[in-house]
């Protein structure tokens, strides 16, 4: 027997294969209630079905009417193939608490079958434990033809009927494949379920090629050219124990797998798989056609699989599948090379890089990859850096770089910065910071120089220009210190047993010292001395002093007052060493007042009548009354 084999474990094919699928009910969503051959799982043989939630297995005699699912068979004539669905998980999740979010599902629809393809039947370490599913085309297959042949397989954990057991190991294995054959398959009754190792498939996992997913089902499928007249499918490993590789071992462990979509189509591939494409047009088109096609003809007039295409226009192409002739026809058209100078323009220095500054790359191509990530032919910038750019087309991938520079303004310009202070005998030299990056200058005096000197306060500015022509500018603030002013002491006499005070007013920059160590802007004086105080600033210190005396200040006060004209004792005169305020009230004899004066200025007395007076004066100084009599004679 002559056959193809291809083997690809995929998620999708490499083809779009195309055709009606000979296996009936290819993922086992059609079944019959139960009847007298089978139980409804977990129930009692006399239990009567309440739902077509039935059949722990495949049926073992295909002369048997259908039960469980449909068109499906056991090759086996102990153990089955276990068939679930829909109804099987709601049974499993109401009896197995805590697994049900780990059960087994199908692929496609609501049900699947579990095939036990490596181990052993309990401990008989002879016995090869194998299980197979069987069913019959809708149609024998034709002479010549080549075929597609899948079924999807998942990795699976099995005990007990449930395709979930927390005790139960994943043990991967190989050689999961399928038979067809003009003729059903059946074993003798003593064998049971050991292995058909003397079937070879036509489609299997390949040797070595161990299938290990328990959560995405995998694609097992091939390229089948018919002999003609196979109508019979077989799913299973036709591998004795020795033959299959395994990550367990098969005395202690058991592999599974659920099984679903099964699938047998008549090959017909895409021979091209576009109907336009654009190319270059000094570059080859190479087109490959699907190995397994035979009576090639491209309209160029080529007979071979491969062909390399350099003109434009519309091509067709001719191959037979086996059994019939496939036909595709494309269209190609031809890409001009870019000629011109591929730029994004030249490296540009700004001394300050203008608003929205954008490169762009020639427009036209396919695809642009910019260094900043973005992906259209032009981009906006505002920092400097190196920028490239790569344009992809059919002839190739075109790129250009492009440095962009922008002036970094220094800190600062002038020397000293921002505010100096100078003392008002000095003059200050103002520099310029790095003065050959420059080309010009511009104070804003009208001077030229690169530096500046001046003994004036104000304010200075200068603009420098650079090469490039970008300008830089900065301000100073100059002030002048001169001395402090210190004319606030003179010398003072005080009376005994008083006190004063000097108080200063220095600038916030001044500092005052007294002559014994004192810092404070006030300073009080209550003994005879010679004292002196400083102000000081950043420039200069100013000293002044003072001579205090602390006389008595006893008053002498007159008891007769002779107003005759005289000159002498004319009036009421109160002698002190230290003339100030006193205030004067004189009472006559009865006890009246005849005179009152505050700051008493000694004019009282000439005009008063001949008698006796008393009086009373208040010192507000030394915070003293005196009281007495004095006699007017003329």
């Amino acid at each position: 027997m002559r056959y193809v084999i291809l083997f690809i474990l995929l998620f999708n094919s490499f083809y779009n294969i195309k055709g009606q699928n000979l296996v009936p009910n290819p993922s086992f969503e059609e079944f019959d209630l139960c009847n007298k051959y089978f139980i409804c799982p977990f129930e009692t043989f006399s239990s009567k079905c309440i739902n077509s939630c039935c059949a722990a297995g495949l049926p073992q005699d295909i002369t048997r009417p259908n039960s469980a699912t449909h068109n499906w068979w056991s090759v086996n004539l102990a153990i089955p193939p276990t068939y679930f669905n829909e109804c099987n998980f709601a049974y499993l999740k109401q009896h197995y608490k805590g697994t049900s979010n780990n059960l087994y599902t199908p692929r496609t629809g609501k049900a699947f079958i579990l095939l036990n393809t490596f181990g052993i039947w309990f401990d008989v370490d002879t016995t090869d434990f194998r299980q197979y599913a069987q069913i019959k085309l809708n149609d024998s297959l034709k002479a010549g033809c080549n075929y597609e042949v899948s079924f999807y397989a998942l990795l699976a954990r099995y005990s007990g009927g449930v395709a979930y057991y927390a005790n139960a190991h994943e043990v991967a294995s190989d050689g999961l494949g399928i038979y067809l054959s003009k003729d059903s398959v059946y074993t003798d009754y003593k064998l049971r379920f050991q292995a058909l190792s003397n079937i070879t498939p036509q489609i299997s996992n390949p040797s070595g090629h161990l299938l290990t997913d328990s959560t995405n089902y995998q694609k097992v499928w091939g390229l089948y050219k018919a002999q003609g007249g196979e109508q019979w499918l077989v799913i299973g490993n036709f591998k004795d124990n020795a033959h299959t590789q395994s990550l367990g071992n098969y005395l202690t462990t058991q592999s599974n797998y659920a099984v679903d979509d099964v699938s047998v189509t008549r090959w017909r591939p895409d021979l091209v798989s576009f109907i336009d494409t654009i190319v270059c047009e000094d570059i080859p088109l190479t087109l490959k056609l699907p190995a397994g096609l035979s009576s090639i003809k491209w309209s160029t007039g080529d007979t071979t699989r491969q062909v390399d295409l350099l003109g434009t226009g519309t091509f067709t192409v001719e191959a037979s599948n086996g059994c019939e002739m496939l036909r595709d026809t494309f269209n190609i058209h031809r890409r001009l090379r870019y000629t011109d100078t591929f730029s994004i323009g030249k490296d540009t220095f700004f001394c300050k890089i203008p608003t929205n500054y954008s490169l762009s790359a020639p427009s036209g191509f396919n695809r642009y990859a910019w260094s900043t990530g973005a992906n259209n032919n032009s981009i906006i910038i505002s920092t400097s850096g190196e920028y490239w750019v790569k344009a992809f087309y059919e002839c190739g991938t075109l790129s250009d770089t492009v440095f962009i520079t922008e002036f970094q303004q220094p800190d600062t310009l002038l020397i000293p910065h921002a505010h100096a202070s100078i003392c008002s005998d000095q003059s200050l030299d103002v520099q310029v910071l790095h003065p050959t990056n420059y080309t010009s200058f511009l104070w804003n005096d009208g001077s030229t120089l690169n530096h500046l000197s001046t003994d004036q306060p104000g304010t200075y500015s200068l603009k420098a220009t650079t090469a490039q022509y970008c300008e830089v500018k900065d301000t100073l603030n100059i002030s002048v210190v001169y001395p402090p002013l210190l004319n606030t002491l003179s010398d003072t006499i005080a009376c005994d047993g008083t006190s004063f005070s000097v108080v200063l007013h220095p600038k916030p920059d001044e500092l005052v010292q007294w002559y014994d160590g004192r810092h404070n802007v006030s300073h009080e004086f209550n003994t005879t001395g010679t004292y002196w105080v400083s102000l000081s600033n950043t420039c200069y210190t100013s000293t002044d002093s003072m001579k205090v005396d602390f006389l008595d200040c006893t008053l002498n006060i007159p008891n007769l007052v002779t107003n005759n004209g005289d000159g002498m004792n004319d009036f009421f005169i109160i002698e002190t060493k230290i003339p100030r305020i006193l205030n004067l009230i004189v009472y006559n004899a009865w006890g009246s007042e005849v005179f009152k004066e505050e700051d008493y200025q000694g004019q009282w007395g000439n005009n008063a009548k001949d008698g006796i007076y008393f009086y009373q004066i208040t010192d507000p100084l030394l915070n003293k009354n005196y009281k007495g009599w004095l006699q007017i004679l003329k």
